[in-house]
């Protein structure tokens, strides 16, 4: 069996590794894309917060009891 040239297996291990960092790269910005994309449907879903009675502004309310 034939030995390969030492240049031709570092090459090879060279392309390979490149093309595994590429992979990693393109796999990180789909993910992240996901995540913006998320998150700008959560922020258009939010409610609006309820209208506060300006007669009740001062009123303590005791965290403890239902209204």
């Amino acid at each position: 069996m034939r030995r390969l040239p030492r240049k031709l297996v570092l090459l090879a291990a060279a392309l390979g590794l490149s093309a595994a960092l590429v992979g990693l790269l393109a796999a990180t910005e789909a993910s992240l894309r996901a995540i913006e994309h998320r998150e700008s449907v959560t922020r258009s879903v939010k409610p609006t917060p309820p209208t506060q009675d300006s007669s009740r502004e001062g009123v303590y309310r005791d965290q403890g009891t239902a209204e």
